[in-house]
């Protein structure tokens, strides 16, 4: 899937990225707040309740269910910038007041004036969360910051952090197995002083105008259950995933916040293959960026500020931070293809016609616009389950590396009543869709997106097939409304059928035998039900009629044109020479 402008025309003249000397500085954390915010159905499902909440600071960001606590004058953490960029830690910690409790399988548990400590002089990644007087003990690990230093406003947020449960914890609860569980997110916004080094550190991030965006995703991983509604096996989860993104264009890339419509977007899938038929079994709503981390995944030697991704560069965005319903959003207020949201009416504008936030995702039950999945479709017996991840921005230049996929298994943990997920493939690129069929097949004309029909065969014996067809819409607006096979007269069709990923039967596609056809249709209003983008339905039929090479026809909802599209599969009639259906 690629966008069909042209991306680079010849004797484009290359940029040359020319920095100037720069030298190292030096700045100490003296204030500010951290947030935390707890998964109470992850502790719930291990034993554990959040019995109080010493709060000591007010919310200074925008995050899910956050409690604040104020960062002391004590504190002494110091980090080394460059360029005005973060680059290691050098030691030290951020102290805090308050604390809080837990009832561990009903004992108390309090974590009192908590700390912020990296292990060692290292990058981002190595921190953990101490306590007051216990100088060698780790109470949590803390995963994937997005670590931002602002100059201007001598300001470091260290933010959307998975918080664990560590070793040292798990064993002094007397529950080995509590080890790395994931129970919240943690985020620091710390006021800083410079302490040392080189005053005159230039700051040299000026964007990089020209060249091509290119997004890919260079890693994801992780898909965990975060909240839960009913009792199993009748119960729905809300799934999250981290994901991180690699530019491996030539400009930078714009990565501002909403309501700026600026930045980009993440939505989130899983499939199984059940029956021998590819099905979306889960969908999140769209997860909304809103800042860059500019950490290497090539050479990084033009990183960008918050606001911009460099090439070269990456940004990660952890479990709890894509779960984190401060920034998730409706699907349908996205256009896939341009890559663009409208701010004006949107879901976080409360639908007001100005672009004003006053929507951040309060009031959601445990599941609301996370990866929404039933216990009945991830404990079926299914030959493979797959998850997806995909970023949506409107700069985009090259668009078929921004969406990957990866094999996984599920399993049910009656314990900790929680949904495990064991990776079984590395990742792969392109949509799940790919993984499944004897062909898939993109949709012709490719004028304002792609979409994929794949298909798959059976033999049943005694001179009937069956045929299951996977309509995949990956970015294609404003969705389909149709699908039909060429059926000629004559051939006999039974156990026809249709499924979504809703559980809504109201607005279940129609199928219907036509001449020279097989003709499934999207339900007039109030019912109506257009497959949207990264979104997959699925079809099916027997035939007394062995497979061969025809042309199916996929017709556009709404007035466009063109008004259908065709792609060429198997089916139980041959397409005719020069027809189109």
């Amino acid at each position: 899937m690629k966008r069909r402008a042209p991306i680079l025309l010849a004797g484009v003249l290359l940029l040359t990225l020319v920095t100037s000397t720069s030298a190292q500085q030096h700045w100490r954390v003296r204030g500010g707040t951290t947030q935390v915010s707890f998964h109470e159905t992850r502790l719930a499902g291990l034993g554990m309740e959040l019995i109080d909440v010493r709060e000591t600071g007010e919310q200074v960001s925008p995050m899910e269910g956050a409690y604040a606590f104020e960062i002391t004058e004590e504190s002494k953490l110091e980090c080394t910038v460059e360029n005005g960029i973060f680059v290691e830690w050098r030691g030290g910690e951020i102290a805090h007041e308050g604390g809080f409790s837990f009832a561990v399988d009903g004992i108390p548990r309090g974590i009192e004036a908590f700390t912020i400590v990296p292990r060692d002089r290292g990058g981002p990644s190595d921190l953990f969360v101490g306590e007051a007087g216990r100088d060698s003990a780790v109470a949590f690990e803390l995963d994937m910051p997005m670590i931002q230093f602002d100059r201007s406003r001598a300001l470091l947020t260290v933010g959307c952090m998975d918080l664990r449960i560590s070793r040292d914890l798990a064993l002094e609860l007397g529950r080995p197995e509590l080890e790395g569980q994931l129970i919240g997110m943690m985020s620091t916004m710390a006021s800083v002083i410079w302490s040392g080094g080189n005053p005159d550190d230039d700051d040299w991030r000026s964007p990089l105008g020209e060249g091509v965006v290119d997004l890919a995703i260079s890693n994801f991983e992780l898909l965990t259950m975060l909240g839960r509604q009913g009792n199993f096996p009748n119960g729905v989860n809300g799934l999250s995933m981290s994901t991180t993104i690699c530019n491996v264009g030539t400009a930078d890339a714009d990565w501002l916040a909403p309501m700026d419509t600026r930045h980009p977007m993440i939505v989130m899938s899983v499939y199984r293959v059940h029956e021998g038929r590819f099905e979306q079994i889960g969908v999140s709503g769209v997860k909304h960026g809103f800042f860059a981390t500019n950490q290497a995944c090539a050479s990084c030697d033009h990183p960008g500020t918050s606001q911009r991704l460099g090439p070269g560069c990456s940004d990660t965005y952890s479990v709890s931070n894509n779960g984190d319903r401060t920034w998730l959003a409706p699907r349908s207020e996205v256009q896939a293809f341009k890559g663009t949201w409208e701010c004006l009416g949107s879901y976080f504008a409360d639908g007001r016609p100005d672009c004003i936030r006053r929507n951040f995702g309060d009031g959601l039950d445990p599941v609301q616009n996370r990866i929404v999945v039933r216990d009945e479709d991830l404990a079926a017996a299914s030959e493979a389950y797959f998850y997806e991840a995909y970023y949506i921005a409107y700069q985009d230049d090259l668009r078929d590396n921004n969406i990957t996929y990866r094999a996984m298994t599920p399993t049910w943990n009656s314990g900790t009543q929680q949904w495990r997920f064991n990776d079984q493939s590395s990742i792969r690129q392109g949509p799940a869709i790919f993984a499944w069929g004897q062909r898939q097949q993109i949709a012709e004309p490719r004028v304002a997106g792609d979409i994929i029909l794949a298909v798959q065969t059976t033999d049943l014996g005694a001179g009937q097939h069956r045929y299951d067809y996977a309509l995949y819409n990956f970015d294609q607006s404003p969705g389909t409304e149709s699908l039909s096979i060429p059926v000629e007269s004559g051939i006999t069709v039974s156990s026809s059928g249709f499924r979504d990923v809703d559980d809504n039967p109201s607005n279940d596609w129609e199928v219907r035998r036509e001449v020279g056809r097989l003709r499934w249709v999207s339900k007039p209003k109030p019912n109506q039900n257009p497959l949207g983008y990264a979104t997959c339905f699925n079809f099916w039929f027997e035939a007394d009629a062995s497979p061969k090479e025809t042309r199916a026809s996929i017709g556009l909802h709404q007035s466009t044109k063109p008004s259908k599209l065709h792609a060429d599969t198997f089916g139980p009639s041959a397409l005719k020479p020069g027809k189109l259906r």
